[in-house]
């Protein structure tokens, strides 16, 4: 049984969904005439390279929305990755672990051990380049903005596509919580910047990496009125127990954000 899907966009996109127990995430392929661009990488346990290939003939390059790994873990299966500085000591730090990981595994099979976890194969693509957002990308009669939004981690990036009107967002507002109570995120009056520079550009939907797809511009007002009220001391999250700790969580309409009680 396959544990991805592919769904055409038009005639030159397409979503691709990698699902997880955890929480399912989408990929973007986006072609043009010259080269196509993969949006993010996924956990890394489909064979993206061979679904990428069965859709377009195109040379690919990878953008990484941001770090984290649920958005890296298919890197390796491609030669050109691109990432927002900010986030590479984060993209180091995954590579070591992956690395530990699969060395851990080829010991158990030489012993005849049980295997574990399912391994990641390949493991991240080492040799990552450092984005410049102040470059638009062309691929080829299909042009496409980068816009640096720090919060969620400080190298988060959105995409956007002019003609279409097409706003992808990686993890900075999807419909659902947004977390600014990891490792390598920014406090809640960074990603208010952030969200105010998204304001200023066109767009008609975005795209975002996880849950209900697409979402209407207004989330990012949704998500800006929030920190807002975080960050003029109007509100105060519930706390709450996380995965990565205690936290606190804002409720606001359709969204949420997390944060530590120091943003």
């Amino acid at each position: 049984m396959s544990n991805y899907k592919v769904v055409p966009m038009d005639e030159k996109t397409w979503r691709i969904e990698e699902e997880n127990p955890l929480c399912s995430v989408y990929m973007y392929l986006l072609a043009g005439e010259k080269e196509a661009l993969l949006i993010d990488a996924g956990y890394g346990k489909i064979p993206l390279d061979e679904i990428v290939a069965s859709l377009t003939s195109l040379p690919v390059r990878v953008i990484l929305t941001h770090g984290h790994f649920d958005h890296v873990g298919g890197t390796g299966r491609f030669e050109r990755v691109w990432l927002h500085p900010a986030d590479a000591e984060m993209y180091g730090n995954y590579a070591v672990s992956l690395a530990r990981q699969k060395r851990e595994d080829m010991a158990k099979e030489q012993t005849g051990a049980e295997t574990g976890p399912q391994k990641i194969e390949p493991w991240l693509n080492e040799t990552v380049t450092l984005l410049n957002v102040e470059e638009p990308l062309d691929l080829g009669g299909r042009r496409l903005k980068l816009i640096h939004v720090p919060g969620h981690s400080g190298g988060c990036i959105c995409i956007l596509d002019e003609e279409r009107g097409w706003l992808f967002t990686g993890d900075t507002c999807c419909e659902g919580d947004v977390l600014l109570n990891l490792q390598y995120s920014q406090k809640a009056d960074v990603y208010l910047e952030s969200l105010k520079k998204l304001e200023q550009e066109k767009f008609s939907v975005t795209w975002p990496a996880h849950h209900r797809v697409p979402v209407e511009p207004e989330i990012i007002q949704e998500f800006e009125e929030a920190a807002q009220l975080l960050c003029g001391k109007q509100a105060e999250g519930e706390c709450v127990d996380t995965s990565f700790g205690p936290s606190r969580r804002l409720k606001h309409k359709r969204i949420g954000i997390l944060y530590k009680d120091e943003t």
